[in-house]
Order: structure tokens, then C-alpha cells, then sequence
């Protein structure tokens, strides 16, 4: 329990020297008056954690519409690469059915240009084999 003097402690104010006690008065809330004195902090970092809130959702928001965009970006570019693959794609095939006929149109040239050398000389031959045969057949005995 505590004695006259330690309750009248209570009452003294912090500043107060030890020794005759002062006038009774009503005890102060110290810890009510710090608050109130950081009350205006306590609002302006409230408000700023406020600020950084909707600055963080705006962020956030845009991050989203950014990355639907970007995706969206990205499925046009990939239609637009397919597409563009299947025209190269036959572009390539007429190009090398191109080239294809144009070997065998040459090679057909050249069959055609050796088979015209072969019958000319053969018809150059043909003189000289009948005039072979001839001489064999006049000059083998009867039968």
C-alpha cells in the first residue's frame, strides 16, 4: 500500500524538485499529450502510406495492362510470322519447281541435242556399212 507521501508523487508534476510537496492537482496524462503532439505525424504519414497505396495500385494497374498488351502484341506478331512463313514456304516451293524444270528442260535439250549427234552419225555410217556388207556378201564363195 502506499504511503501519503508516494501518493502525493503521483501528483507532482515531472519538473517539480523533491521536498514539501506542492499544491494538490489532478495528474497529468504525459503519454495523452505525446500523442496528441504526433497526432499531425501519425496523419501525414497516414496520408503518405495513403499516396503510396494508390500509387502502388496505379502501378500495378498498368503493369497489367502492359503485359495484355504486350501479350497481345505478341499473338498478333505470331500470326502475322505464321502467315508470312506459309508464303515464304511457297514462295520457296514454285521458286525450286522452277529451278527443277529448268534442269530438266536443259537436260532434255542436251538428250535431244546427243540423240541428234547419234542419228547423224549413224547416218554417216550407214554409206560405209552398207558398202561393208556389199563387198562381204561379193566376195564370200556361193553357196
Amino acid at each position: 500500500m502506499l504511503n501519503l507521501q508516494g501518493l502525493l508523487r503521483r501528483f507532482r508534476p515531472l519538473a517539480v524538485p523533491l521536498g514539501r510537496a506542492g499544491p494538490a492537482t489532478v495528474p497529468v496524462d504525459r503519454t495523452a499529450d505525446h500523442m496528441a503532439e504526433l497526432a499531425d505525424v501519425f496523419a501525414a504519414i497516414d496520408a503518405i502510406d495513403d499516396e503510396a497505396e494508390r500509387v502502388e495500385d496505379g502501378a500495378r494497374q498498368r503493369a497489367h495492362q502492359a503485359e495484355a498488351s504486350a501479350r497481345a502484341a505478341e499473338t498478333r506478331l505470331t500470326s502475322t510470322a505464321r502467315e508470312r512463313a506459309a508464303a515464304e514456304r511457297a514462295a520457296a516451293y514454285v521458286e525450286r519447281r522452277r529451278l527443277d524444270e529448268d534442269a530438266i528442260r536443259v537436260q532434255l535439250e542436251a538428250a535431244t541435242e546427243e540423240a541428234h549427234r547419234i542419228e547423224r552419225a549413224s547416218r554417216a555410217r550407214i554409206p560405209a556399212s552398207i558398202d561393208n556388207v556389199l563387198r562381204c556378201v561379193l566376195l564370200s564363195p556361193p553357196s
